[in-house]
């Protein structure tokens, strides 16, 4: 399982390992392809998503407030 984070609920996390899932978290430059998945997505697959991240930080964040303006607006 990929995860974006460095954050899981433990107990979840335990769950998925019980039944021999790889986890990889969310940690930029590890240098361990079987621990980050940002790492991984860059040696393995080929592909900067930390990069892309980074590059789109700014127009993710705005439609991102966006949604959330228009899900939580009352009428």
């Amino acid at each position: 399982m990929a995860v974006l984070s460095n954050q899981i609920d433990e107990t979840i996390q335990a769950r998925y390992q019980e039944e021999k899932w790889v986890i990889i978290k969310g940690a930029v430059d590890l240098h361990d392809d079987l621990r980050s998945t940002y790492d991984f997505m860059r040696d393995v697959v080929g592909y900067d998503l930390a990069g892309f991240f980074n590059r789109n930080s700014g127009r993710l964040k705005e439609e991102l407030g966006r949604i959330l303006h228009t899900l939580l607006k009352v009428n």
